[in-house]
């Protein structure tokens, strides 16, 4: 399966959520910065991110070839290298799971896998634009701190070969080709 259609498949499997659930939109933030040890002692964290809705862990990573750069994967599993860090409750999604899953995939090509960039175009950014269509908020400010310093400051080009990626291509997050 390549990656839109494992989107496909697992928007199928939030659209068997009942519509009558009740959906929290939670916030679960994995903090990369203990491998950016002058990041954090600047006081500056470096998060990964990703949306939980109705027992599924919804996020945004790079990938070498074509597609959507959307997965779902477990709740709360830890990606390499990060570790857990908290879960913010972003209160109840103003859509049931069929329309979160239809809006998922109307905009998966938004966010292809081969357009992730760590500083422009991040997990932290289709979280935001996840939660704020879901809940209508964004999210707090330093989860996304050092990329828009970074932005700014047109500096951080290398921290993707610091975390152990390759520029451009995310960590491969919570991926794999046998579903949930």
């Amino acid at each position: 399966m390549n990656f839109d259609e494992l989107l496909t498949y697992h928007c199928q499997l939030l659209k068997d959520i009942p519509k009558s659930s009740k959906i929290s939109v939670l916030i679960n933030l994995y903090e990369l910065s203990p491998v950016l040890s002058p990041t954090k002692s600047l006081g500056i964290g470096v998060f990964h991110s990703a949306v939980e809705i109705g027992g599924y862990e919804i996020a945004y990573g790079g990938t070498r070839c074509e597609g959507t750069g959307i997965f779902f994967a477990k709740p709360l599993t830890v990606p390499h290298p990060a570790r857990f860090f908290k879960q913010i409750n972003m209160g109840p999604s103003k859509l049931n799971c069929t329309q979160i899953a239809d809006f998922l995939i109307k905009n998966k090509d938004i966010f292809s896998g081969l357009s992730y960039h760590i500083i422009q175009k991040n997990c932290n950014h289709f979280s935001e634009f996840l939660s704020k269509k879901l809940s209508g908020k964004k999210l707090p400010e330093y989860v996304n701190r050092i990329a828009k310093i970074g932005s700014k400051m047109g500096c951080f080009g290398g921290i993707g070969e610091i975390l152990g990626f390759e520029e451009g291509i995310g960590p491969d997050i919570g991926r794999s080709n046998d579903g949930i």
